[in-house]
C-alpha cells in the first residue's frame, strides 16, 4: 500500500485504535480509526499478533491513546492559542475527534504518501476537524522545521509537542537528534507528551517473534532507554514519567504485574510528560 514501511505500520496503529472503539468500556471512540486502518491494517495487525503469541488485546496502544487525550485537553487549556505539533502523526484522529479551546492549532508531520492516502480518506468521509488542522509534508530525518515555519507555527510560543509511538523505531543517535532538535525550538512553557521502552522490554522473550517480524518488515525497534527522565532533564526539561499500571486509566487496570522499582534491565513501557523549563 504504502513505500514506507513505517506508514503501513501507522495502519495497523489505526486498527489497534478502531477495535478499542468497538468496545462497550472504550477508553476512546475513534470514528476513522477502520476507514484509515484498512485491510492493511487489520492484517498487519493479526500477523503480529500471531507472531507474538498473543492470547488477549494488547492494552497499551488504548491505554496510551487515553492517556496522551487527556493530556493533550489538559495542556491545550494551559495556553492561550495552542500550538499542537504531531511528530509522525500517521492515522491519529486527534485534530477531529477531540474538544480543542478555541485558537488551537494542530500540525500534523509526516511523510506526504502518507498524508495523500490520509486527507484523500478523511475527505471522502466528511471528516471535519473542531480546530484549525494543518497537514505538513516533512521528513522527520531531516530539515522538517522549516515545512513547520512555512505551515504557521510560531517557535516564540509555546508547543505541544506530541511524540508518540515513534521513538523505539529510530536508531539512539536519531532518537536523540529529534529530542535535542525539537528541545532547541521550544520556549518555556513548551510541552512534551512521549512514549519510551526500556531496553529491559526489548529483550522480553515472549516479544522475540513479534520484534523479528516488525524486523522484517523494515520496521525494527531499536531506541529504548532506562530513564527517560534522566535524558529529558539533560535536554533541559521537567519531566514526568508514568508506566500504565500506575494510572487509573478510565478505570479499566492493568492486567500485567508491575515491574521491581530501581532496577535496572526490566521490561517498561513510560509514558512521558514534560514541560520546557
Amino acid at each position: 500500500m504504502f513505500r514506507s514501511p513505517l506508514a503501513s505500520t501507522a495502519c495497523m496503529t489505526a486498527a489497534a485504535r478502531a477495535r478499542e472503539s468497538r468496545r462497550t468500556d472504550a477508553l476512546f471512540v475513534d470514528p476513522w480509526a477502520n476507514l484509515l486502518a484498512g485491510d492493511v491494517g487489520w492484517e498487519l495487525q493479526r500477523r503480529f499478533e500471531t507472531a507474538s503469541g498473543a492470547h488477549q488485546e494488547n492494552p497499551y496502544i488504548a491505554v496510551r491513546t487515553r492517556w496522551a487525550d487527556d493530556h493533550l485537553r489538559t495542556a491545550a487549556r494551559r495556553h492561550p492559542d495552542p500550538q499542537v505539533v504531531l511528530l509522525a502523526a500517521g492515522m491519529d484522529c486527534r485534530a477531529i475527534r477531540l474538544d480543542w479551546p478555541a485558537g488551537t492549532v494542530v500540525y500534523e508531520v509526516d511523510q506526504p504518501e502518507l498524508l495523500r492516502h490520509k486527507e484523500a480518506a478523511l475527505t471522502g468521509a466528511g471528516a471535519q476537524p473542531n480546530c484549525e488542522r494543518r497537514v505538513v509534508a516533512a521528513d522527520l530525518n531531516s530539515g522538517w522545521a522549516g515545512p513547520l515555519v512555512s505551515a504557521g507555527v510560531r517557535w516564540d510560543l509555546p508547543v505541544i509537542w506530541v511524540v508518540e509511538g515513534l521513538l523505539m523505531y529510530f536508531d539512539a543517535g536519531s532518537a536523540q537528534t529529534l529530542l535535542a532538535e525539537l528541545t532547541a525550538l521550544s520556549v518555556a512553557g513548551s510541552e512534551l507528551v512521549a512514549d519510551f521502552v526500556s531496553p529491559g522490554f526489548l529483550r522480553q522473550p515472549w516479544l522475540r517473534p513479534g520484534l523479528d517480524l516488525l524486523e522484517s518488515w523494515g520496521t525494527p525497534w531499536q531506541f529504548a532507554v532506562e530513564e527517560p527522565a534522566d535524558l529529558l532533564r539533560r535536554l533541559g526539561w521537567r519531566p514526568t514519567v508514568h508506566e500504565p499500571g500506575d494510572l487509573d486509566i478510565g478505570g479499566r487496570p492493568w492486567p500485567y504485574p508491575p515491574a521491581p522499582r530501581g532496577v535496572s534491565g526490566q521490561p517498561r513501557l513510560l509514558l512521558t510528560t514534560a514541560l520546557r523549563s
